[in-house]
C-alpha cells in the first residue's frame, strides 16, 4: 500500500511475521516515517535509528541478548496463541453479524501481549490487589 507516497506493508499472516521479524530481519532498515513516528516515545535508541546508522551497531549489540532467535521464536508462539485466545473468546461471546466496539478489545489484544511476553504465557489475566480511596480492588494484569 502506498500512503503519501510512503510504501506500507501489512502482514496478515503470523507465519509472514515470523519470517519477517526472524529470517529477514538482518536485511531491513527503518524508514523515515518509523523513525519519526517512534521518536516521540523513544528520543534516540536504536529501535529509531537507521541500520546504517555509526552508532547503531553498538546500541544494537547491547539489547541483541534480548532478542536472541530462540527468545524470538518464544515470544512469536506467545503472541501467535494469546491472539488465537482472544479471536476464540470473541467467537464464543459474539454472534456474527454483532457490531461490537473494537478499542477496548484492542487494548486488551495488546496489553495482554505485552503482559504475556514479558511474565509468562497466560498470565495476563492474573489479578493483582489495586488500592483505592473505597478500599482494595482485584484487577487483572492486562489493566
Amino acid at each position: 500500500m502506498i500512503l503519501l507516497g510512503t510504501s506500507f506493508v501489512f502482514i496478515n499472516k503470523a507465519e509472514l511475521l515470523e519470517d519477517f521479524y526472524v529470517r529477514k530481519n538482518m536485511y531491513y532498515s527503518k524508514s523515515w516515517t518509523e523513525i519519526e513516528m517512534n521518536k516521540t516515545f523513544i528520543y534516540n535508541g536504536p529501535f529509531v535509528q537507521r541500520s546504517e546508522d555509526p552508532q547503531y551497531a553498538p546500541q544494537r549489540k547491547i539489547l541483541s541478548s534480548a532478542f536472541f532467535k530462540q527468545k524470538m521464536m518464544g515470544m512469536i508462539e506467545i503472541i501467535k496463541s494469546t491472539t488465537l485466545d482472544m479471536a476464540r473468546k470473541l467467537r464464543k461471546e459474539h454472534k456474527d453479524g454483532d457490531v461490537v466496539d473494537f478499542i477496548p478489545i484492542a487494548v486488551e489484544l495488546m496489553s495482554s501481549l505485552i503482559v504475556n511476553v514479558c511474565v509468562g504465557h497466560g498470565r495476563a489475566h492474573d489479578t493483582i490487589e489495586y488500592k483505592t480511596k473505597e478500599g482494595i480492588e482485584k484487577i487483572p494484569l492486562y489493566q
